[in-house]
């Protein structure tokens, strides 16, 4: 453009004096200048601003969720240098719930079941061997402590059959199967079945008063030093699909309840890094909140 109007001034003024064509072309000079430095510019813009809109996009990545599982959640899942060896399908440390359902659970009965001491109005209660002697233990611990304070034992091993029992009762209650599943286990996704699962009651009743109550907070600061853990804590209820469930206690072993205090790890949802399937959680919220 600059050019063009040299030419046009160059046929029109022919007779102007070489003062003019000197400031003409210092213009030029200028303009070619003031050109170059511009492009320079661009040059170091379009280089400098792609390695800034990469490092935004990386950025913008990781907190989308794209940045690896923190440590802990990895040595969870895999058995890493900092967890015990448990395999989530298998053993004292064996995950259930409605995305982990337990394996012929129709059929399914441990061989090792024992009737557990304390039974609430005698009715017999029965667990895995080693996690009735680790109860038996628990609560002996418990009386020591607090002779004059009752403590039973209410519900332990439950079959498939009796499972279905209490389910399709409490779906009679509430009038709906996603709310009932979350009070209690659908058959086949129930701790109960596993033989590793507890709960225990003051007067028969199972409710979350018993936070409240000295039994109630003695269990929950004691439970781990037997291999036991509180399974359906308060505030874990969508990492679990379960209500709040002070009452309910779940053998585990004593190297992994230790391990779970020690990372302060509420759930083996948490542990083990394996959550529920989105169909398994998703209709259950409204019931959870």
């Amino acid at each position: 453009m600059v050019r063009d109007r040299f030419e046009e001034r160059k046929t029109k003024g022919k007779h102007r004096s070489a003062r003019r064509q000197r400031q003409r072309f210092t213009v030029l000079l200028m303009a070619g200048a003031v050109t170059l430095c511009l492009a320079g510019a661009a040059l170091a813009y379009g280089l400098w601003g792609t390695n800034d809109t990469h490092d935004t996009d990386q950025k913008t990545a990781t907190a989308a969720g794209d940045a690896p599982a923190s440590s802990e959640t990895q040595n969870a899942a895999t058995g890493g240098d900092n967890t015990v060896a448990a395999d989530p399908s298998s053993g004292y440390g064996q995950l259930v719930n409605r995305s982990h359902p337990l394996k012929n659970a129709e059929t399914y009965e441990p061989d090792d079941l024992v009737e557990v001491a304390y039974a609430y109005n005698g009715n017999g209660q029965l667990l895995r061997k080693d996690a009735a002697e680790a109860m038996e233990a628990l609560i002996a611990a418990f009386k020591a402590d607090y002779p004059d304070l009752p403590i039973y034992t209410k519900s332990g091993y439950r079959s498939y059959a009796l499972q279905n029992t209490y389910y399709t009762n409490q779906i009679s209650v509430y009038g709906d199967a996603y709310e009932a599943a979350t009070i209690s286990a659908i058959p086949g996704t129930s701790e109960h079945e596993l033989g590793l699962a507890m709960d225990l009651t003051i007067d028969g009743s199972l409710t979350a008063g018993f936070e409240e109550t000295t039994q109630g907070q003695w269990f929950l600061a004691h439970c781990n030093d037997y291999g036991y853990i509180h399974r359906y804590p308060k505030g874990s209820e969508l990492m679990t699909g379960i209500i709040y469930e002070p009452w309910h206690f779940r053998y585990v072993g004593k190297e992994i309840a230790a391990d779970m205090a020690a990372k302060n790890v509420s759930t083996l949802e948490e542990y083990y890094g394996l959550y529920l399937d989105a169909k398994d959680i998703d209709n259950y919220v409204p019931f959870l909140q």
